[in-house]
Formats: C-alpha cells, sequence, structure tokens
C-alpha cells in the first residue's frame, strides 16, 4: 500500500455572480486556462484524472488575486491517499465576499483504467447563502475527467465540471458554473509542450485556449497561454529547488479581469 498526503490550499479572487464553485490551478492559469489534459499534483484543482498516477506524497499552497470588482475569496483544503493503484482524496472549499457564501466538500477518485486511459470522478456536497432576500439552499454537483497518454508525446483529455446539480432544498435551486473541455497535448521536445483546448459553458460562446510550456533547465520552467472567448493572456513561472515547486502567474480577461496567482509544493519524494 502507497499513501499519498496532500494538503491543498488555494485562495482565489473570482467573479461573485458564480454560484456553484470553480477552482483552477496556477500552472493551468498560467497555460491560457487548459485544464483538460495536464497531469501531475500542481494539476489537482483541475481534471480529477490528473492524478491517477501520483504515487509521492505532497502538500501544496495556491493563492490568486484578480482586481475586477466584486471580488471573492475562495479557500481549498484536503488530503489523498493512494491504495491499490488507486488514488483518494477529501477536499473542502469556501467562497464568498461580503454578500455571497458557499462552501463545498469534494471526495475524488483518481485510476489507471488501463496502461494509457487515467480517469477520476469528483463529487461535491455545495452550501450557499447569498443573504436574507435568498437564504441558504444546499445541493450537490460532481465532476468527471479522462485522459488518454496517446504515446510518449501525445495526449488527449477531456474535463467535464458541474455537469448536473442537484437541490437539496425544495423552494431552491442550485445553479452555477458549468462546461466540458477537451484538449490536445503535444510534447514538441524532452523540455516542452503545447496544449490547444476547447471550452463550452451553457449560454456562452465557444472558448478557445491555447498553452505552451518550455523546462528551460530542470529548475526553471517558463509558461504562457491565451484565451479567444474571454480575450485572456496569460504569462507563469516555474521554479524547482529539490523537493520544492514555487509557481507564479499573472493573467488578463474579460472575467475575472487582471489576476495574479502564486502557488508553492513540497514533495515527499526522494531524490
Amino acid at each position: 500500500m502507497r499513501f499519498v498526503w496532500l494538503v491543498f490550499l488555494v485562495i482565489v479572487f473570482c467573479d461573485a455572480d458564480a454560484q456553484v464553485l470553480r477552482v483552477m490551478g496556477t500552472r493551468s492559469t498560467a497555460c491560457g486556462g487548459c485544464l483538460s489534459v495536464m497531469v501531475g499534483p500542481e494539476c489537482f484543482p483541475d481534471n480529477p484524472a490528473a492524478l491517477a498516477r501520483q504515487n509521492d506524497g505532497f502538500i501544496a499552497f495556491d493563492a490568486a488575486n484578480s482586481y475586477l470588482l466584486p471580488a471573492s475569496t475562495t479557500f481549498v483544503a484536503g488530503g489523498a491517499v493512494a491504495v491499490y493503484h488507486t488514488n483518494l482524496s477529501l477536499g473542502i472549499a469556501y467562497s464568498g465576499d461580503e454578500f455571497f457564501h458557499e462552501t463545498f466538500v469534494s471526495a475524488q477518485a483518481s485510476k489507471c483504467l488501463f496502461r494509457t486511459l487515467l480517469a477520476g470522478v469528483r463529487i461535491k456536497y455545495h452550501s450557499l447563502f447569498q443573504g436574507d432576500s435568498y437564504g441558504k439552499s444546499h445541493g450537490a454537483s460532481a465532476d468527471a475527467g479522462l485522459i488518454w497518454e496517446i504515446s510518449d508525446k501525445t495526449a488527449f483529455g477531456i474535463f467535464l465540471c458541474n455537469p448536473f446539480s442537484v437541490s437539496f432544498s425544495s423552494d431552491k435551486s442550485l445553479s452555477g458554473i458549468a462546461c466540458v473541455a477537451s484538449g490536445v497535448c503535444f510534447h514538441t521536445g524532452p523540455h516542452s509542450l503545447v496544449i490547444a483546448e476547447i471550452e463550452k459553458m451553457p449560454t456562452r460562446p465557444v472558448n478557445i485556449k491555447a498553452g505552451m510550456e518550455w523546462d528551460f533547465s530542470g529548475n526553471f520552467v517558463f509558461r504562457c497561454g491565451a484565451q479567444y472567448a474571454t480575450r485572456m493572456i496569460s504569462f507563469g513561472c516555474g521554479f524547482v529547488l529539490n523537493n520544492i515547486r514555487i509557481n507564479i502567474a499573472v493573467s488578463n480577461s474579460l472575467i475575472p479581469g487582471s489576476q495574479f496567482t502564486f502557488s508553492s509544493l513540497y514533495e515527499f519524494a526522494k531524490r
């Protein structure tokens, strides 16, 4: 039995209109918001299939600040364990501002179904409060994802974020961010990759994304990306020092506006 322990903390400032929370990691933010096909512990908030091959324990912290008002603050913490080649994790998150408060608890399972097929499912219980006029509501939603490693250089991923939601309050509905994203990752060299992704949300136009990542020395990584529908442009970099990883990203888009993101991660791997 292999144990993987994870503590993940995310602070995000985002548009307050969203009801069902969607969290995006610093690495995917730097790569133009591409979150369907990248793998590894730095992609924990993204496609739940990203942890299917994660065997080493780690602790991580992720924070982001956007400057488009109104803004809300989001915290996410969780833990994971690998049992019989399956990565199991639990998480808790809070998002809120002066008028809106949301808390969700999530349970996630990630597994290699076959040698090249990674899968993951995340189930979330939501508790929302939107002021005295709306009151409280409770419900559930789910995320699911697949990543197919076609070859050593190419992978295909699909991510369903909040494809459905169920309200446990008879007089209140549960709504929020739902999307489907599908992308392809190409390793253009031993130290570089390119990502192309398409995302669709209800009532919104199709969003085309692109991202790039270059590992210059094994200790320094540069990232950049863009989106069409949101007019997003992003840049970021990552630093590796022994078992410590530090990532930063800056981006600008229509929503959530200008944003700065920071993350740090310590991995309990033998070097």
